[in-house]
């Protein structure tokens, strides 16, 4: 079930600037912020060309340039987003683990995100551990890429820019989109990175307002240095039927050692876990270290 709401929404997001809309992240599931094409997003944006005023001193493709995660994430060790409006205790972050890129939320007592092609969240596992859990996988998941979709959703697709006033480091313009839709966005005056975002309704009031914080470091998240160790195996069986004729499809997938592998499906009961191909009592944690088996059926108990 998250899968299919994740793709659907993906789609919503291409098509949206396709036809020149704008999706902002907070249309976006929080854990997800998926991009199905993510290059035919970029190129999409950069063929925009919206109508600049000359006053603001750069052009569209600069704009996409100095607001690329391949630049932003050489000059600042992360990129913390949160709205001042409704929800200053839920951020999403977007820094390097090593060499890797890391999407990830963090609001109040729940942590998702991507990371190295997979989609996870802390969540207690049945011996009443929380741990990180592995909902699913897929080569996307957590690249350099899908960061650029997401960051760059808070820009959209705008018709036009204009010079709205310079105030010290930042350059406030008037942002206008398809359909009426105003913002004001903050630019750095440096680096022409977006700092702070203002949602503007019909009658002109700020109804929110998007920081983007580039002096916050995330060091709590250690939980990622299992990926640098040694990984071990999971064995999958998934189990469906086409009318009275069972079809088995094997996998395996590696994930550290320290955290557990249950597919979005099964949290969406679309399928059973088991420990076994018996059916035979409820799935358990195998536990921490070893290699194990996950059987997955479609079959309802």
């Amino acid at each position: 079930m998250k899968r299919i709401i994740l793709e659907t929404l993906c789609l919503l997001l291409v098509l949206s600037i396709s036809a020149g809309g704008k999706v902002s992240a907070a249309e976006m599931p929080p854990s997800s912020t998926e991009v199905v094409e993510p290059d035919a997003v970029m190129t999409s944006m950069a063929e925009l060309e919206p109508q600049m005023d000359p006053a603001l001193t750069f052009d569209w493709k600069l704009l996409l340039e100095q607001n690329d995660m391949n630049n932003i994430l050489r000059w600042y060790s992360g990129v913390r987003v949160y709205s001042k409006t409704y929800d200053v205790n839920s951020y999403t972050w977007l820094f390097l683990h090593g060499e890797n890129p890391v999407m990830l939320t963090d609001a109040y007592d729940s942590v998702y995100g991507q990371y190295r092609g997979s989609f996870f969240e802390l969540a207690e596992s049945t011996d009443g551990t929380v741990r990180p859990q592995i909902n699913g996988f897929a080569d996307y998941a957590g690249t350099m890429e899908n960061l650029n979709g997401f960051f760059l959703g808070y820009l959209g697709a705008p018709e036009s820019m204009q010079l709205d006033v310079i105030e010290e480091n930042l350059i406030w313009a008037d942002v206008y989109y398809p359909g009426g839709y105003r913002e004001k966005i903050a630019f750095d005056r440096g680096t022409l990175v977006m700092r702070e975002i203002k949602s503007i309704s019909d009658s002109g009031e700020v109804v929110n307002v998007t920081v983007i914080d580039y002096t916050a470091r995330p060091t709590k998240y250690t939980f990622l240095d299992s990926w640098d160790k040694p990984l071990r195996n999971v064995e999958v069986l998934w189990e469906t039927y086409s009318g009275t004729r069972q079809q088995l499809r094997r996998e395996t997938v590696q994930i550290p050692s320290d955290w557990e592998y249950l597919p979005a499906e099964c949290l969406g009961g679309e399928f059973t876990p088991y420990n076994n191909e018996q059916y035979i009592g409820p799935y358990r944690y195998p536990g921490d270290g070893e290699d194990y088996f996950l059987f997955l059926t479609a079959v309802k108990g």
